[in-house]
């Protein structure tokens, strides 16, 4: 299929089709977010939750997985983290299943994850596709701001901490649902500064949802709430929260002042869809 191309741009435009199966796994996480919070409790139970869990999470890693055997397409980035992270949580909830003692289960998830880590590294080394995608980083460095985004389901969920199943606010529903489309709009970016511009606005506004979320139950919903909190106290907790995650998506930008960047973007092959 022919792809939409500028001249002044450094993206080439995959189809929309391409775009939603990329997107797809980020999806399913963001719905079990949705549904855990909205669906009553009588009705999601513990079985309920493993499964759309599971099903979330292994999307994320079926993703990671087709997107490495396809030669790193752009919403390949979106999953490294996010399947650290679900791995993460799956090993803690396992811990505690399992009886685990409590400074012992921290143990669990850090050595878990560490050996997952060091799995995929080395297959990256020893399939030999490590020289292929620090070309892919070097030509683009938004792919690695895309790989802090993938990671906005667990800045999620400490933005949202106080939302509680049947104290429900409409912000997490609108938080949720921007995190997928800012996943859309960076895919569909033409140049890189549309594409870290849509990354960083996507986290913002989570987190402005997340601090309006947390402003309303402090005024006296959250009946769990020993005393209601302060606009300063939450401000300058969400402030702290988006210059870390901020600078952590812009932060990439100095690779493009790594020596031999802009002439692997002059030479480099030109990209498949939406790789």
């Amino acid at each position: 299929m022919e792809e939409r191309t500028d001249s002044r741009a450094s993206f080439e435009v995959a189809p929309w089709y391409q775009v939603v199966a990329g997107v797809t796994p980020l999806f399913l996480v963001s719905l079990a977010v949705i549904l855990r919070t909205y669906v009553p409790g009588e009705v999601w139970d513990e079985r309920w939750a493993s499964f759309v869990r599971v099903g979330a999470y292994g999307s994320a890693a079926a993703a990671l997985v087709a997107g490495w055997l396809m030669g790193f397409p752009r919403w390949f980035y979106l999953y490294p983290g996010l399947v650290l992270v679900g791995s993460a949580l799956g090993l803690w909830w396992a811990a505690v299943e399992g009886g685990v003692g409590g400074g012992s289960v921290l143990g669990v998830v850090l050595g878990g994850t560490t050996l997952l880590f060091l799995l995929i590294l080395g297959l990256l080394l020893v399939s030999g596709s490590r020289s292929r995608l620090v070309k892919r980083v070097r030509r683009d460095w938004t792919l690695v701001s895309c790989v802090v985004y993938g990671l906005m389901p667990l800045v999620q969920s400490l933005a949202f901490e106080d939302a509680h199943r049947n104290n429900q606010t409409v912000y997490l529903m609108v938080s949720a649902a921007t995190v997928v489309a800012g996943a859309v709009m960076y895919l569909r970016g033409e140049r890189k500064w549309q594409r870290a511009l849509t990354l960083v606005s996507g986290m913002t506004i989570v987190l402005v949802m997340g601090a309006l979320d947390r402003a309303h139950f402090a005024g006296g919903l959250g009946l769990w709430l020993a005393e209601p909190g302060t606009w300063r106290e939450e401000l300058l907790w969400f402030a702290n929260l988006w210059a870390m995650v901020a600078g952590a998506m812009v932060a990439p930008a100095l690779l493009s002042l790594v020596p031999g960047a802009a002439d692997s973007r002059r030479t480099g092959a030109s990209d498949v869809g939406l790789c």
